[in-house]
């Protein structure tokens, strides 16, 4: 119940208008599709996966040196876009192999945040990952840290992250 809730909330804050009678049918494939895509703008939603990679107490930040200007130079929870043949701990892991050169293991789904970026609609989903081996190596980002919980929010996150970096603060893994 609370992940329709979630999306409900979502819809009525995408479209800026109330949720239609199909609700009450509780046609819940009809409502993924309406969620994942924007018909003004013809867009689809793109699944994005984001590590939670926790040391000492801490949590992983990277700051972006690549991409688009609304996200250039902000701090975010490493990862990037699932590609169709990968389930998002394959894209996970093979995302921080390629940014880092990491190896990590992902183990959990925490949460996920729903964010319309100027050109594009993203489903911003937090694993919880375990490092395995590796030293950082940066290709995507110009720096790293290890930041405990209650200062996450005093970065400058990316906006799709601000809401992972909340229920971070307010939650236990």
């Amino acid at each position: 119940m609370v992940f329709v809730s979630v999306l409900i909330k979502q819809e009525m804050q995408f479209n800026k208008k109330p949720f239609k009678q199909r609700f009450f049918y509780f046609d819940i494939s009809y409502i993924l599709y309406d969620l994942c895509y924007n018909k003004e703008r013809g867009v689809f939603m793109i699944t994005v996966v984001a590590a939670l990679i926790e040391k000492d107490g801490k949590v992983l930040l990277a700051k972006r040196s690549t991409g688009e200007k609304v996200v250039y130079g902000k701090w975010e929870f490493p990862g990037g876009k699932v590609n169709p043949e990968e389930d998002e701990f394959q894209a996970i892991e093979r995302e921080i192999k390629e940014e880092f050169e990491l190896d990590i293991q992902a183990d959990q789904f925490i949460t996920n945040s729903i964010y319309e970026y100027p050109n594009k609609l993203i489903d911003l989903r937090l694993i919880h990952c375990h490092y395995i081996k590796g030293e950082f190596h940066l290709h995507d980002h110009s720096e790293y840290q290890f930041v405990s919980k209650e200062h996450l929010l005093e970065y400058d996150l990316a906006p799709a992250d601000i809401p992972l970096a909340e229920f971070i603060q307010n939650n236990t893994f």
